[in-house]
């Protein structure tokens, strides 16, 4: 009775408030729709339920390869792999509390429909011509995961509706919220909130804490995007909104969300199944959802051919490894490593971390797409706007004390590296030399302003702040950004200025050779930022050894027997080593310091990241 009651309420408001807000088409198509649901929830008592599901025996796992045939990652099928079935009463009440918190806060309240949201979102669609708000209960995500497919028609949308609403006659909301928990996807190939609390966490669902449950409960939404071992920062942020979420709903109290909100999680690495190129392969799943091929691809019979060369990547993991042993004495853990081909736009490595199983410095951290501060690694792009406005490399400018007022009012006065001033210099100098005010005064006649919007324009989407936030900092590289982000910005230089679209999935086909993708069909992927003439320049002055031997003497790690160009940088307070270069084939980029952010110890770019740029560009030109 409450459920018609409000049916008949929305039909009313809208008729009496909203008619004249549209013109008579779209009020024919609203009176239809209406009348379409209606016949549905008629219709509803008869429609079928799915029969098991669309996973036979028969199939084969979907495989995901390098481009040499080297088997990297075979993705298991729900109901063969990781999926185990669970009681709702062995299931930690956190667990259910955030779930419905965050994916359906009346879950108890409608009857498998929730008429008020479904009501909005169909006005919203009519009025605004576009998908505004979603209105998927509980029970509408659970008959979507029971659909062989899952695309977003109208048509699959009824079958859905329809189904969810025969849930709800036919089953009390506990054997819904079981059957739910026990289906849906938790990334990492994780189907059931049991299979989930085993990979992530390596327990049963019944011991969750509140806050592994809430990190859980926000992964279903994008997988890709909150898995731990795509991006731990996202899936932290996530938490808190499900945490956020309990505690508006009055579920958990103020304490409850702080100590939750605080608590460090624990990941387990996963062992479970063989994987080769573990940062790369969970990169390229993630790559397959955000083009809503994974749903696909994880039903099997899929063969994934990627730009990944493996053998390529176990040799420079093992230049990584003895490097970073020498390092120790400085504090330094970690690295992160990105090769690109500069002609093909082929990703040819990707190392994440020194080591993907290592939970207790959580090596599952993909360090190439965590946002960390370049250093003076960003100056080539600040040096090629000032170009593109009337600089030349031969521009004099004074090295000197100088002091600025930022836009609070404090007085901000740069420090050159080597804590001196060096009178007149030419930008050739001051950029090969990495010196740090004239870089700022450059900045201040450029304003922060011009410089985001070329740096977005050369491909550094995670700048998205304002320029007074920056302010003329910016300069010396304090905005975080990507390892990803910068050693791709840095393939402009050798592309004569052109920005290439960087992929690493080649294909994507069945076993009868029909592709859901293919990199034939890739087009318009390379766009103009630079001229070709300010690229060469940055070139030149990145190649200079003679210019760079003032700051880094004659026989610093960036001397080459060849062509290479490239740039250090170092963070503040020494907590991120950079050098990013290229010779005209490769585009190289490393990072070395720690996952936690804590100091090294006597160890800047030149010194940190350098020498292993060196060696590992060396066996490339091999």
């Amino acid at each position: 009775m409450d459920n018609k009651l409000t049916f008949f309420k929305i039909i009313n408001l809208l008729i009496k408030e909203k008619i004249a807000s549209v013109d008579m088409t779209k009020w024919y198509l609203f009176i239809g729709v209406l009348t379409l649901i209606i016949f549905l929830m008629i219709a509803v008592l008869v429609f079928p339920e799915p029969v098991g599901n669309s996973f036979s025996s028969s199939q084969e796992s979907s495989k995901i390869y390098d481009r040499n045939g080297e088997l990297l990652y075979e993705i298991l099928l729900p109901q063969k792999g990781k999926q185990t079935t669970v009681a709702i009463e062995n299931i930690s009440p956190y667990v259910l509390e955030a779930i419905i918190a965050i994916e359906d806060q009346d879950f108890f309240q409608h009857k498998g429909v929730d008429f008020s949201a479904v009501f909005r979102a169909i006005w919203q669609n009519l009025y605004y011509g576009q998908i505004i708000s979603g209105a998927s209960t509980i029970e509408q995500q659970l008959a979507r995961n029971l659909f062989e497919h899952q695309d977003r028609t109208y048509s699959n949308k009824i079958r859905e509706t329809m189904l969810a609403v025969k849930f709800a006659f036919k089953y009390n909301k506990n054997e819904i919220l079981e059957k739910y928990l026990n289906t849906i996807y938790f990334g990492n190939m994780s189907y059931g909130i049991e299979t989930a609390a085993q990979t992530y966490f390596g327990k049963s669902a019944e011991k969750l804490d509140l806050a592994e449950s809430a990190y859980l409960a926000g992964i279903p939404q994008a997988p890709g995007k909150y898995s731990p071992y795509v991006d731990l920062s996202e899936g932290q942020r996530r938490k808190n909104q499900v945490l956020e979420a309990l505690l508006n709903q009055k579920k958990i109290t103020e304490n409850e969300f702080n100590s939750a909100s605080d608590e460090k999680l624990i990941f387990q690495s996963q062992h479970l199944v063989q994987i080769k190129a573990p940062h790369f392969v969970m990169w390229i799943l993630n790559e397959l959802e955000k083009q809503d091929l994974l749903a696909d691809v994880s039903k099997g019979n899929y063969h994934i051919s990627t730009t990944l060369d493996y053998g390529l990547q176990k040799e420079i993991k093992n230049l990584v490894k003895l490097h970073l042993d020498k390092l120790q004495s400085k504090n330094v853990s970690n690295a992160a490593i990105l090769t690109l081909d500069n002609h093909s736009g082929e990703i040819l490595v990707m190392l994440g971390s020194r080591d993907y199983f290592d939970a207790e410095n959580d090596g599952e951290v993909n360090v190439a797409f965590s946002l960390r501060q370049p250093g003076s690694a960003l100056k080539p792009f600040l040096y090629a706007l000032a170009f593109e406005q009337g600089f030349a490399p031969e521009t004099i400018i004074l090295d000197e004390k100088v002091q600025f007022k930022t836009a609070e009012g404090h007085p901000y006065e740069p420090k050159n590296y080597d804590l001196q001033y060096h009178g007149q210099v030419t930008l050739r100098e001051a950029l090969a030399q990495s010196l740090n005010i004239p870089a700022v005064k450059i900045l201040g006649k450029m304003e922060v302003n011009n410089y985001l919007n070329f740096l977005r324009k050369c491909g550094f989407s995670t700048l998205n702040r304002s320029s007074e936030y920056y302010g003329l900092a910016l300069a010396l590289g304090t905005g975080e950004i990507s390892l990803f982000e910068l050693t791709k910005a840095y393939s402009v230089f050798p592309n004569k200025g052109q920005l290439v679209d960087f992929f690493g999935i080649q294909s994507v086909c069945d076993q009868n050779n029909q592709c859901l993708l293919s990199n034939n069909s890739r087009s318009n992927y390379y766009k103009e930022v630079i001229s070709s003439y300010i690229s060469s320049q940055i070139t030149s002055i990145l190649s200079d050894n003679f210019s760079r031997i003032p700051a880094f003497g004659e026989d610093n790690p960036l001397k080459f027997d060849y062509s290479v160009a490239a740039k250090t940088g170092t963070s503040r307070n020494f907590r991120d080593n950079w050098t990013v270069g290229y010779s005209s084939k490769f585009t190289l980029g490393v990072w070395v310091g720690n996952n936690d952010s804590s100091p090294m110890i006597d160890s800047s770019g030149i010194t940190g990241a350098a020498p292993l740029f060196h060696v590992i560009m060396d066996f490339l030109m091999q």
